[in-house]
C-alpha cells in the first residue's frame, strides 16, 4: 500500500513539474466570470498535502561514502545521521541521499531524471552559496559516470 502511494505521489510531482515548465501564468489564470470578464483565480497546481516550492536549475555531482571523498567518519552525516543505516531505508522508499550547502538537513526535493532525493549531509563549505547539490550514489564508479550536470529539481515540502 505504501508503495502504491509513493508510486501515486511520484507521479503527480513530475506530472506537476513538468506541466509547470509548459504552461505560462497566463495559462494558469481561470476566468471565474464569461472569457470576457477581466476578473479572474489564480488555482495552483499541486497534489493533496505537497506544497511544491520553485523550480530551480543547479549544478549537480555525486560522491560516495569513502573517507578520500568525505572525512574520516564517512557514514556519518551532517546531522548526525548513520547514512550507512540511512541509505537502505531511504531507497525502500525510492529515494536517495544529498549534499547541500544552502538547502536546509531533511529537505526533500526531486530532481529531474533522478528521483526525489533528501538533503542528509553538507558539502564542502567552499560551495556554500552556489547551491550545488551531491547526490550519494552506490560506487565510484557510478559518481564518475554521473559526472557534472546542470539539472532541475523542485523543493518538496
Amino acid at each position: 500500500m505504501k508503495l502504491k502511494i509513493a508510486i501515486i505521489l511520484f507521479l503527480t510531482i513530475v506530472a506537476v513539474w513538468l506541466a509547470m515548465d509548459k504552461i505560462s501564468d497566463e495559462e494558469m489564470f481561470i476566468p471565474n466570470e464569461p472569457q470576457d470578464a477581466v476578473v479572474g483565480v489564480v488555482v495552483p497546481v499541486v497534489a493533496p498535502h505537497i506544497v511544491i516550492v520553485g523550480n530551480n536549475k543547479t549544478t549537480m555531482t555525486a560522491y560516495t561514502l569513502s573517507v578520500n571523498e568525505t572525512d574520516d567518519s564517512p557514514c556519518i552525516g551532517a546531522g548526525n545521521n548513520n547514512l550507512c543505516e540511512l541509505r537502505p531505508i531511504l531507497k525502500k522508499e525510492n529515494k536517495t541521499i544529498c549534499a547541500s550547502r544552502d538547502l536546509p538537513l531533511d529537505t526533500e526535493i526531486y530532481i529531474e531524471g533522478y528521483g526525489i532525493c533528501v538533503i542528509k549531509d553538507r558539502m564542502n563549505k567552499r560551495y556554500e552559496g552556489t547551491n550545488r547539490i551531491d547526490i550519494l550514489m552506490d560506487t565510484k564508479e557510478e559518481a564518475i559516470n554521473f559526472g557534472i550536470r546542470e539539472l532541475n529539481y523542485i523543493i518538496i515540502e
